[in-house]
């Protein structure tokens, strides 16, 4: 009878366990049932993702950090050892079945805290979370194709689940070219007037080289694309939309419309609009660090307001840089 009651109060923990680990689905919870799968509680999924952003003139950061328990999919009397690591081997294959080029990352850019704990007898998950974010000189990390972490659990008392064994940790270095302006004085260069040849993907994309301030396109409230074809290379120092009021300003630029690179997305504060009204058009300025050689420039934005009649642009310019010998 005793060891009936034992068991049944080990049961009923294992259960009350259940409420702070996910589980996953089909996995067995009684306790010392089979399969014994240890794995990485990232609740509804095994990727995570950050950025590493260099910024011209004022260094490099990361906005990178994740943490998640270690569970279990039964709870044994004897409790589980578990050790976190990071697993190199596993970039190759991740990187084929993906179609992605992401490299490792070096281990003196890793800070990988809580490797080795317990899940107690009768838990299912471990008391603290293993913790991963970047350290060291993050300046030298710039490739484009990006950085890759599988952080793999395994235990000497059971099996790594397949599925969610492993995290996988993508890290893309963004270089950021758009600098923060408070007047539309502070874009260098000179307006291009002449737009007679410039084209973009968008229904009504001719409005926005027509000089017509009151007509346009119109677009969707957030998560929009626009290509811009600026029919030859410029040297582009900044942009000057008519528009209403932009969030999340992203700049691409390429020379030839297929290979692309990023001049970043604007952080708030960085654009000036030229009113402070976010029902009221007016003309949002984007510049630049320099110039972006382009004959081709493609922007990611949303509206300020989640109405089909203020998420209009009417006109797109570009301010461009005097090259000699261009």
């Amino acid at each position: 009878m005793k060891k009936v009651l034992k068991y049944s109060a080990i049961t009923a923990l294992s259960f009350l366990a259940l409420a702070s680990c996910e589980e996953i689905e089909n996995y067995q919870t009684t306790i010392d049932a089979a399969p014994k799968l240890v794995y990485l509680n990232l609740k509804g999924s095994n990727t995570v993702e950050g950025k590493i952003l260099h910024e011209k003139g004022t260094g490099t950061s990361s906005d990178f950090s994740a943490a998640f328990k270690v569970c279990s999919t039964v709870a044994s009397n004897k409790g589980y050892s578990v050790n976190v690591s990071v697993d190199n081997s596993l970039i190759a294959p991740y990187n084929e079945v993906h179609k992605t080029s992401y490299e490792p990352m070096p281990s003196a850019n890793i800070d990988l805290q809580n490797t080795s704990m317990e899940i107690a007898a009768g838990d299912i998950a471990t008391p603290e979370e293993v913790k991963i974010t970047l350290k060291g000189d993050l300046s030298v990390l710039n490739d484009e194709n990006g950085y890759l972490i599988p952080i793999t659990v395994k235990s000497s008392n059971a099996a790594t689940s397949e599925s969610r064994g492993t995290v996988y940790a993508v890290i893309i270095p963004e270089t950021k070219l758009i600098k923060s302006i408070k007047s539309a004085e502070e874009v260098s260069g000179s307006l291009v007037e002449n737009r007679s040849s410039w084209s973009a993907d968008c229904n009504d994309g001719a409005s926005l080289f027509d000089g017509d301030i009151y007509s346009g396109a119109f677009f969707n409230s957030s998560g929009n694309v626009l290509t811009v074809n600026l029919a030859g290379k410029h040297s582009v120092t900044g942009l000057k939309l008519n528009t209403f009021k932009l969030n999340n300003v992203g700049v691409e630029f390429s020379l030839d419309g297929v290979s692309w690179k990023s001049a970043g997305t604007a952080a708030p504060g960085d654009t000036y609009f030229s009113t402070s009204f976010d029902d009221e058009p007016g003309d949002c300025y984007v510049a630049f660090v320099g110039y972006l050689e382009a004959s081709y420039i493609r922007l990611t934005f949303d509206y300020a307001m989640d109405y089909e009649y203020y998420n209009m642009m009417m006109e797109f310019y570009i301010y461009e840089e005097t090259i000699q010998n261009k």
